[in-house]
């Protein structure tokens, strides 16, 4: 059976644990997968805004800078061309979107061997609760510290949105204070811990187990 020791918000043991799934946090890990998932998040976050100017969009140039014979100089019929100064871009950047799929079943797997590794390296910290009421970044600084991950990046996983916590941890550089349903591939590898709630973890395994 797998199952995780819940800690209190001090850091100790309550005595408790959370059974996990075994197909979602000890599965055989795919790296390549993984791989193959973050770079379709990051493509898909690219903006793809990137514009330049063709000759026929700069203003000016309507008219043949000098006569086609006769003046012993390059023929030109545009001041706009590419090869002058102030002229069109020829093969430069045009809006576009980055963005594609992947099958949904490389995506689980890629979450699985993540969370596998996580949870291997004893990087998944489950807390019965996260004791924090008041928007204060102290009370987040000394929760982590209680569980002696204050100097650690920290993904903070919760199953419902709670305000409280969020503007706690949002001035916290390395501390992302984020909803089950928003979890993403980026996040799980950038972050060194997932600190978690037994409802928390029970709502990811509904949804990608």
């Amino acid at each position: 059976m797998l199952s995780l020791d819940i800690l209190a918000a001090n850091g100790t043991k309550t005595g408790k644990t959370i059974e996990l799934s075994e197909k979602v946090f000890n599965t055989k890990k795919d790296p390549v997968v993984v791989r193959e998932a973050l770079n379709q998040y990051l493509a898909n976050q690219r903006k793809g805004t990137a514009c330049v100017k063709t000759r026929a969009e700069v203003s000016g140039g309507g008219r043949k800078p000098w006569r086609q014979k006769g003046t012993e100089r390059a023929r030109h019929g545009s001041i706009r061309s590419p090869i002058w100064r102030h002229g069109g871009v020829a093969f430069g950047p045009r809006p576009r979107d980055y963005s594609y799929s992947i099958p949904k079943k490389k995506k689980r797997v890629a979450l699985y061997t993540v969370l596998t590794t996580k949870r291997e390296e004893n990087r998944i910290k489950v807390v019965s609760d996260v004791p924090i009421t008041e928007p204060k970044t102290k009370l987040m600084v000394n929760f982590l510290t209680s569980l002696g991950v204050s100097e650690d990046k920290n993904l903070i996983l919760l199953d419902q949105v709670n305000k409280a916590i969020y503007l706690a941890g949002r001035n916290i550089p390395g501390v992302k204070v984020s909803i089950v349903q928003n979890i993403n591939i980026y996040d799980l590898l950038y972050y060194d811990n997932i600190i978690a709630t037994p409802q928390s973890l029970k709502r990811l395994e509904e949804l990608i187990g």
